[in-house]
């Protein structure tokens, strides 16, 4: 768990995103694909009443001691963006999901949103950390209501409200992998 420190309040964003480059050193994001090789993927789940809603696999990344600098790196990088920007209200990132979309599956995740309203503490912002060369797969596209493109660029650290409405288009071919992970915080007032 890593503990989010308090924001200091400079000019806010319209942006519907921000982002960062070079968090991640090339041998960092190496090390992260090669220590999340062997690991036990599950599905990404599906809403029952929509048939391929979701089709992804995922496992869940615990803080400790080998992971200790990524989610030491995830938090400081939010807490940075979140002060510039949206100035919310945060207490804790948790937990990171490795997820694999393949495109021999059809990966995808239709619209949706990860802010989970009325629930305490609730998830503000996502973040979404590209491991995959963008030439190791095509489709996959990361947008946002209604169709606002984040980059496709290996190592990028893209950030955005959890109540915006975003997606994964289709993987055509080959395989796009990526990190998530929520900062959460007392409810929006």
């Amino acid at each position: 768990m890593y503990m989010m420190p308090p924001c200091s309040p400079p000019q806010g964003s319209s942006s519907p995103f921000v982002y960062a480059e070079g968090v991640f050193s090339n041998e960092q994001l190496n090390w992260i694909l090669q220590y999340t090789e062997g690991m036990e993927l599950h599905s990404g789940g599906t809403v029952e009443y929509k048939e391929n809603y979701r089709k992804s696999s995922v496992c869940t990344l615990e803080n400790g001691q080998e992971l200790g600098w990524l989610f030491n790196a995830v938090g400081d990088v939010a807490h940075k963006l979140n002060s510039s920007y949206y100035r919310f209200n945060l207490s804790v990132l948790d937990t990171i999901e490795y997820v694999v979309y393949n495109g021999d599956e059809d990966g995808r995740y239709d619209w949706h949103h990860d802010y989970n309203e009325g629930l305490s503490p609730s998830r503000k912002l996502t973040i979404v950390i590209q491991l995959s060369d963008p030439s190791e797969y095509e489709g996959g596209q990361l947008e946002l209501f209604p169709e606002i493109q984040i980059p496709k660029q290996k190592g990028l650290f893209a950030m955005f409200p959890s109540f915006a409405y975003h997606r994964v288009t289709p993987v055509l071919s080959g395989t796009r992998k990526v990190l998530v992970a929520w900062i959460w915080g007392p409810p929006f007032s």
